[in-house]
């Protein structure tokens, strides 16, 4: 798949979503599908259209735990619960993490490929300065 056919089929995503969305169904059902569809297309973007079904089975699973628990961090850090630092710590924590997960299912370079970094490479996404205190 080259950039240009992933970028049409990522508008054709959004098209999909806007359309559902007008058609007046449930904005997080819609949000959950555009994910899960986008994730789909990240697969086949960088593992190829061939990349076995049972193994996406697999990836899906850990990228829905991922987000469950990213979802949940977030919300600690805008309800006030934990400070930037703490947040900063524990998105970065959620990072290595998703590493360590994919890594379960993907060979490393399959995992270089689809995370752009080998199972073994310590990652910080979050740096703690860069986040407001108080989200606005």
């Amino acid at each position: 798949m080259t950039v240009a056919e992933y970028n049409e089929a990522l508008r054709r995503i959004e098209a999909r979503v806007s359309a559902a969305l007008k058609a007046g169904e449930p904005k997080k059902k819609v949000n959950d599908i555009r994910l899960e569809l986008e994730f789909e297309l990240l697969i086949n973007f960088r593992l190829g259209e061939t990349f076995p079904k049972d193994r996406r089975e697999a990836l899906l699973l850990v990228h829905r735990a991922l987000r469950k628990d990213l979802k949940a961090a977030v919300g600690r850090h805008v309800r006030g619960e934990v400070s930037a630092e703490e947040h900063a710590f524990s998105v970065n924590s959620l990072v290595r993490r998703s590493i360590e997960e994919y890594s379960r299912v993907l060979s490393p370079p399959e995992l270089e490929a689809f995370v752009g970094c080998g199972p073994d490479d310590y990652v910080d996404i979050v740096n703690p300065g860069m986040i407001s205190p108080h989200p606005v």
